[in-house]
């Protein structure tokens, strides 16, 4: 009896585990960096450097996930397209001598969701459409386009995401605009190339479907 118990624990408690296999990356409230988009504006753009250490995971990606404030809504703000895609850069970098932005282009990047997304409790939740495999070894961008232009309005300034700071690092680089300049987005789309704005942050994100190793997994022994 005392067997059975303990394997249906352990079943139970591995069911759990891979149900809830998710990554968090950025536990910070740091508000008004227009990532992963800019709710007060019309139209925005994001591409988001999130590091292969902070992962420390591999594997399929399903799904992701945002925080937002409390008085968010999204009612105009709720189309995305989404691409994500492997990346050496630790950060968004500007041409020599110049403040010239060096976007990533969209060839570069694979895109993974396009649609309609709805916050509720302050969380959006996406399932992507085409699911991303990430090699847990190099970095990862996660750019975010919104194009919704509900009845050509935009929501208020205190509609945003949180933000985790990376000071010294340009982790964020974005554009927003009230014209419809962008999408579907390409590097040659943005009004100029060298448009947008770096943020020492990144948006909190919660990745689904892949989950971190353990750095100091420990043996059990189930003794009779």
């Amino acid at each position: 009896m005392k067997k059975k118990y303990i394997l249906t624990l352990l079943f139970s408690f591995l069911f759990a585990f891979s149900f809830q296999a998710q990554v968090t990356v950025g536990t910070g409230d740091v508000e008004s960096e227009e990532m992963p988009i800019e709710p007060y504006y019309k139209f925005s753009y994001s591409q988001v450097i999130y590091h292969a250490g902070e992962i420390n995971a591999s594997g399929t990606i399903t799904g992701l996930k945002y925080t937002a404030t409390e008085e968010t809504t999204l009612a105009n703000s709720d189309g995305w397209t989404i691409y994500m895609g492997h990346t050496s850069l630790d950060q968004h970098l500007v041409e020599s001598g110049s403040t010239t932005v060096n976007w990533v282009d969209i060839s570069e990047l694979t895109q993974v969701f396009s649609g309609t997304v709805t916050i509720a409790n302050q969380e959006v939740s996406i399932t992507l459409d085409t699911p991303f495999e990430y090699n847990g070894t190099d970095n990862l961008i996660v750019s975010v386009n919104e194009t919704s232009n509900v009845n050509d309005q935009y929501d208020s300034s205190s509609h945003d995401f949180y933000c985790t700071e990376s000071t010294g690092s340009y982790r964020g680089l974005v554009y927003y605009t009230d014209s419809q300049t962008i999408g579907p987005i390409d590097t040659s789309s943005l009004p100029a190339v060298t448009s947008g704005n770096r943020r020492q942050s990144y948006a909190n994100i919660t990745f689904e479907g892949i989950t971190q190793s353990c750095e100091n997994p420990t043996a059990i022994v189930v003794d009779n």
